[in-house]
């Protein structure tokens, strides 16, 4: 790795790491100062407020991953976000709570993800049935 390459690299980090702290700041400022605009955002979401917590505490990282993988098995996240916006969020909160990103992102930089996701991915499965069925919005044949 380059010299240049290695400062993005650290660049993105920092701010990927300053953005999920202010996030987390303003969640539990929000808890705080306006529990019902917290619950509400949450219902928006399609979550209770713990799991909107989790969500965020634990999501670092995990919307590009998600994107990638499900770029990996020819899956449009966003068409499938309009199309089925219930089935876009558990596999949104399902990728947040993954103990596994680390693997995940080397498997997806290695071009080895989607034969090897079973192992480690908890949406492999739904992410497979969803690239079999040519019926669903979203998969690209």
């Amino acid at each position: 790795m380059d010299t240049q390459t290695l400062k993005s690299a650290l660049v993105r980090s920092f701010r990927n790491w300053r953005d999920h702290r202010a996030a987390m700041a303003e969640l539990r400022s929000l808890a705080v100062r306006h529990p019902d605009l917290l619950a509400a955002t949450a219902r928006e979401c399609g979550m209770s407020p713990t799991e909107l917590r989790t969500v965020v505490s634990s999501g670092h990282g995990a919307k590009a991953l998600m994107e990638r993988m499900m770029e990996v098995f020819d899956l449009d996240p966003r068409t499938i976000g309009r199309s089925d916006p219930a089935l876009m969020r558990d596999i949104q909160i399902l990728c947040s709570r993954c103990d596994r990103k680390g693997v995940c992102r080397r498997e997806l930089d290695s071009g080895t993800a989607r034969e090897n996701a079973f192992v480690f991915c908890p949406n492999a499965e739904m992410f497979n049935d969803l690239a079999a069925n040519a019926q669903v919005p979203g998969v690209e044949r």
